[in-house]
């Protein structure tokens, strides 16, 4: 497959179509201010995935809720009855079993949910310790400035006594050496006060984070949820404790679906989750016909069983365009589609 044409490309780390040159300016490379509008981008993947997460969990507890109650209501109705002491004993235990089920289910989505926050705690933490590192170093930056001020001003003072030669030359010899070693100082640091060394052990995390991200999405295996770990890019991750700053199952089971529609033109989940989520794609419907890119031609079909079975045999014949969006892009279909598993 063209690396150009995948969405594992590496041309979409800093844009959306591969074709496009993004200039940038060492001062703009420099500025934590950009740096930190350009990690805003980390929160929106586990923001939605929590926001899914909270509703697949509220669907989950109104349900449990409403099945208790139909068997309790169902226990109640029944009589005392020796007749009637097996059915309610059956029923009871179909009911410890649905609870033993729920609380699994229920376990599954708490530690889904801690885990996304956890996510955002570390993105948080990191962008906190960089913006600290930004305001104590522009401190500090001013107070250099400040001493060398104050230092120019006393050697302008003693520079109108009227002292020998020798000792003129003293000051000037001093006054030489602190307006070097400012010299350096301010060679040590970029114009928003953030060290070169900083900067350099700043930018080895964000060469390791790009690395991880390429071979992660270079991937052509199937990963399910259990064999993510064995992927080369997620032990990568782990080994760097970077794991937590990049959402491999997303980008992973977002390829699986890329591969299955692409590759083997298998449109069963594209047209699952078009079935899934019907109500939700006739409320945006609209709004996105007023855009570019692909129409929603799939609009006018009815996703009976004849259409499904048309559409699959169909679906062999068609090849399936590459979207111009990373596969972690919340306004990429397939990052729909993809979080819709999790």
């Amino acid at each position: 497959m063209d690396a150009s044409s995948s969405p594992s490309s590496t041309s979409y780390i800093f844009n959306n179509k591969p074709t496009s040159v993004v200039t940038l300016n060492s001062n703009e490379l420099h500025s934590i201010d950009f740096l930190l509008k350009l990690k805003k981008s980390q929160f929106k993947i586990p923001i939605e995935l929590i926001k899914k997460n909270l509703k697949n969990l509220n669907k989950l507890v109104e349900k449990h809720n409403h099945t208790v109650l139909k068997y309790v209501s169902s226990i109640e109705k029944l009589s005392n009855s020796n007749e009637n002491l097996d059915k309610k004993l059956l029923l009871l235990n179909k009911l410890i079993s649905l609870q033993e089920s729920y609380n699994k289910k229920l376990s599954f989505r708490v530690k889904q949910h801690n885990d996304f926050v956890d996510r955002l705690i570390i993105r948080i933490k990191y962008l906190k310790t960089l913006n600290h590192t930004r305001t104590s170093l522009i401190k500090g930056h001013s107070k250099l400035l400040q001493d060398e001020n104050n230092n120019n001003n006393n050697n302008d003072n003693n520079n109108n006594t009227n002292d020998d030669d020798v000792s003129n030359s003293s000051i000037n010899i001093n006054k030489a050496s602190k307006d070097s070693t400012s010299i350096i100082h301010n060679d040590n640091k970029t114009n928003n006060g953030m060290s070169f060394n900083e900067m350099a052990s700043y930018y080895d995390g964000e060469v390791n984070l790009l690395l991880v991200d390429y071979l992660i999405k270079m991937s052509n295996d199937n990963y399910t949820p259990s064999t993510m770990e064995s992927n080369t890019g997620v032990k990568l991750a782990k080994f760097l404790k970077l794991d937590k700053l990049i959402d491999y199952d997303i980008i992973l089971q977002g390829l699986n679906i890329y591969h299955e529609i692409k590759d083997r033109k298998n449109l069963k989940i594209l047209i699952d989750w078009c079935n899934e989520n019907k109500d939700a794609l006739k409320l945006i419907r609209d709004s996105n016909l007023s855009g570019g890119g692909i129409r929603k031609q799939s609009s006018s079909l009815s996703f009976s069983s004849d259409n499904r079975s048309k559409l699959r045999r169909k679906s062999s014949s068609i090849s399936t365009p590459a979207t111009d969006r990373p596969i972690d892009d919340p306004q990429n279909p397939l990052f729909n589609i993809s979080s819709s598993k999790i």
